[in-house]
């Protein structure tokens, strides 16, 4: 898992940095559109699932390259996984708060503060992730 965590959190991180640096103004407005749908979704954890998971596609689209949008459907089946065990009341708004800061970065134009949101969004993921599988044991 901590593997998985460390890919996931290096190639996500790139993405936002590369989002940044290169995203067109159409990109920024669909990446817009996700962050919104994400932020209806609160309340209702099953669709804030799906609506996390769009948020990050959309990042994986942006550089217009095959392979980052096939590792991306790679990971959904975990990412699904882990968000299920992670969410809960309250935990939809924290994830939220998150990807509004990465949208913020990237819509800035700002690759460090884009890469930096994407690296404590993830790293808090995987802290909460950890504290509830170690809770159930």
């Amino acid at each position: 898992v901590g593997d998985f965590q460390h890919a996931r959190t290096f190639f996500e991180a790139g993405l936002a940095r590369h989002a940044a640096l290169h995203a067109t103004d159409k990109e920024i407005a669909e990446f817009e559109a996700a962050l919104l749908a994400n932020r209806e979704a609160i309340g209702d954890l099953k669709l804030f699932e799906r609506s996390d998971v769009a948020f990050h596609y959309v990042l994986a689209v942006i550089p217009r390259n095959p392979i980052f949008t096939a590792i991306h459907a790679a990971l959904v089946e975990w990412l699904l996984e882990q968000r299920q065990t992670t969410l809960a009341p309250g935990q939809d708004v924290i994830a939220y708060e998150a990807h509004r800061a990465i949208f913020e970065a990237v819509a800035a134009r700002d690759p460090d503060r884009a890469e930096k949101a994407m690296r404590a969004h993830l790293e808090y993921v995987a802290r909460r992730y950890s504290s509830v599988m170690e809770a159930r044991r």
